[in-house]
């Protein structure tokens, strides 16, 4: 036997792991089929691991080869399945009848609590009654340079709806046409909508000290409260002015994304479901989902645009309590947001683009759980995985538990966006994570012991969201008002969970 072995493979005491482009190289090579090395070099179909002789025996290493066959089966199971349903032919009688998806409600994790905290009889605080131009106020120059000067350090790595420093620039000249006796009517409704829009949700996000410090004597004697209310009012006002039903136009757009910070502090989460669906499709016509349009927006640069899609996808995809989006993976091909190569230190768009990488992965996860094809387990598995890779390439700066450090104490001096960030980005991924594992909470129940590992990330989620999110006090945690309702809500949420 061993004559008929020929002489030319290397003799070893044990099969490599790297392929042989990279052995040869002698490069570092993650010891897959095909490796991430080949398949940068475009050459996937020539990787493959070196045959030697170990003890007499010719063989390779056979590092996962299971999970290269069984993807294999998977795929071919998968051909098979598409194959057979395109053959079959429906008769006539059948043609226009399919049977309706049957409702999981297991899969879907409903969650009377959140009926409870966003479905409230509480009817909305606006007034319903019609209003006119002689209604609206334009306040002092000066106080509302601060709030757009509030926004832009605090609300607007949130909303990514403006450019900063072109929204300042015609923020002026807005006012210097007031000054010269331009009438408010004349002016774009549209634009006044974004207006509006920005200094309510600036004010809305402030604490009472801050406010005080910023409104003038006279607006200052008004609860916050009305005023935020009337300058709410007015930005739906000049929003319906706009006739953003019958065109579209990015200055909508614009607004309903900055007033999706407002919406549920006014009662109105009903009009905020319609009017996002409203934004989505008034950006798809335009073309920020990268398909091509007959007008495409001029008012914001291509890297704006983007950053204001994925606002509305973000919000979309984790909207609570939830519901099937409008939008899926598929619909679109924006890439994610990117930082500018000449910003220096931490760039607030990393938090927008760790928010879309997690609106992503759960909107995945849930989407898997409709189409049924795996396991509820497996769904969940493989949803938690990615989760956790979210988890362990956050940047150093919004990592957990980075702000004990004294460099990065003096970073938060800095840059003191940074603490919020962390804050909100930790509540964001602990309470997704939760809501995963949680979609096994009948099987754990139902079979103590199969699902522990389930269970115990849920729990310790849960406990982890209690734990950071209890001490909700002004700003060395989080602002008194900014972040309340959904910080409490995921709070309120963990709560049994971790009972």
């Amino acid at each position: 036997m061993s004559s008929d072995i020929p002489s030319s493979y290397r003799k070893t005491q044990r099969a490599p792991r790297s392929c042989r482009s990279c052995a040869a190289r002698k490069v570092k090579c993650d010891k897959r089929l095909p490796c991430s090395t080949c398949i940068r070099q475009g050459t996937p179909e020539t990787c493959s691991r070196e045959l030697v002789m170990v003890r007499g025996e010719v063989t390779r290493s056979l590092l996962n080869l299971g999970h290269i066959l069984s993807n294999k089966l998977t795929d071919e199971n998968r051909r098979l399945r598409t194959a057979l349903e395109a053959s079959q032919v429906r008769s006539a009688s059948d043609s226009s009848f399919r049977k309706p998806r049957t409702a999981q409600k297991l899969l879907e994790c409903h969650d009377p609590l959140e009926e409870m905290v966003f479905k409230s009889p509480l009817p909305s605080q606006v007034s319903r009654h019609r209003r006119g131009w002689s209604t609206v106020d334009v306040p002092c120059r000066k106080p509302i340079e601060l709030l757009i000067a509030y926004d832009k350090k605090w609300n607007s790595w949130v909303h990514y709806a403006l450019e900063y420093p072109e929204f300042d620039q015609e923020h002026t000249q807005f006012m210097d046409n007031l000054e010269k006796g331009t009438v408010l009517s004349d002016c774009d409704p549209g634009w006044l909508s974004v207006y509006f829009s920005v200094i309510t949700a600036a004010l809305l996000m402030m604490d009472d000290k801050e406010a005080r410090e910023i409104l003038p004597a006279g607006e200052a004697m008004l609860a916050f409260s009305t005023l935020c209310a009337h300058w709410y009012r007015t930005a739906l006002f000049c929003l319906e002015e706009a006739d953003y039903m019958r065109s579209s136009t990015i200055r909508p757009v614009q607004a309903i994304a900055v007033l999706g910070m407002c919406f549920h502090n006014f009662g109105d989460s009903d009009l905020y479901r319609h009017l996002w669906s409203c934004a989505i499709r008034i950006a798809r016509n335009l073309g920020l989902d990268s398909t091509q349009a007959p007008h495409p927006p001029t008012e914001l640069g291509l890297e704006a645009q983007r950053r204001l899609w994925w606002t509305l996808i973000i919000c979309e995809w984790l909207a609570v309590p939830y519901y099937v989006p409008q939008v899926d993976e598929g619909d679109f091909n924006v890439p994610l947001p990117s930082a500018e190569s000449d910003h220096e230190g931490p760039h607030p768009v990393l938090y927008h683009i760790f928010m879309a990488r997690t609106s992503t992965v759960y909107h995945r996860f849930r989407s898997e759980l409709r189409e049924g094809t795996r396991s509820v387990a497996e769904v969940v598995r493989l949803a938690d995985d990615e989760l956790a890779e979210v988890i362990n390439t956050l940047p150093n700066h919004l990592q957990p538990d980075s702000g004990k450090t004294e460099e990065m104490q003096q970073l938060e001096l800095t840059h003191p966006w940074i603490k919020w960030q962390r804050f909100d980005i930790s509540l964001v991924l602990l309470h997704h994570r939760m809501r995963i594992n949680r979609s096994l909470q009948k099987e754990w129940l139902a079979a103590p012991g199969l699902y522990d590992w389930a269970r115990a990330l849920c729990i310790r989620s849960a406990m982890d969201i209690c734990r950071i999110g209890s001490p909700i006090r002004p700003r060395h945690t989080v602002d008194r008002r900014r972040g309340q309702l959904g910080a409490l809500f995921r709070i309120i949420v963990a709560s049994p969970t971790c009972g």
